[in-house]
């Protein structure tokens, strides 16, 4: 642990703890060996964020994934775990699994607290509507969005891409009552 090899110490507690059970040890060494536990895994989980981080920034998309979801599995208790699955959902973005994305945000938006990035879980979920071509679903969540964070400062932009999709939505009701109804020039 001093060393800082936080692998090995998770790697020593699983020798330890299958050569010597938690009976033999006393409660005080219990306490210490799993608050030192608990340490190396968030600070693992930690190093694990920033690579995956680091990842992101260099378009490796299987790298990043592959390093936060490790991030995830070492600490889901960290004060920061919300936000490495948000960055988790950017990665599924960029590699077109928008239908995973769209199951951790919307996890996000249920249960996460955190007031300052609830802004960008609705961005990113409305995106991934988008993307996935539910522009019906994209338009009525960027409204809601619009509704519910009436400060948000790129307000032209946010009005820009609500106008659009109406368009799309219009022109795409349009084609479809057309369709239904026999197209130009049914009997």
């Amino acid at each position: 642990y001093r060393n800082e090899n936080y692998e090995q110490v998770i790697a020593q507690w699983d020798r330890l703890r299958a050569e010597k059970g938690d009976e033999e040890m006393t409660p005080n060494e219990r306490t210490i060996i799993r608050d030192l536990l608990a340490q190396a895994m968030s600070r693992l989980s930690f190093d694990h964020f920033q690579t995956g981080l680091q990842a992101m920034h260099e378009g490796r998309w299987p790298d990043a994934e592959s390093e936060l979801r490790q991030a995830i599995s070492l600490d889901r208790a960290s004060p920061y775990v919300t936000r490495v699955q948000y960055e988790l959902t950017e990665v599924l973005k960029a590699e077109g699994r928008c239908e995973e994305a769209t199951t951790i945000l919307q996890g996000l938006l249920e249960t996460d607290l955190d007031k300052d990035m609830a802004d960008d879980y609705h961005l990113s979920l409305a995106d991934c509507h988008e993307r996935m071509r539910q522009f019906d679903r994209a338009l009525t969540l960027y409204t809601q969005f619009a509704e519910k964070f009436e400060n948000y400062p790129n307000k032209r932009w946010l009005w820009q891409k609500i106008r659009q999709l109406r368009e799309i939505t219009n022109q795409l009701q349009g084609t479809a009552a057309g369709q239904s109804s026999g197209g130009p020039g049914a009997p």
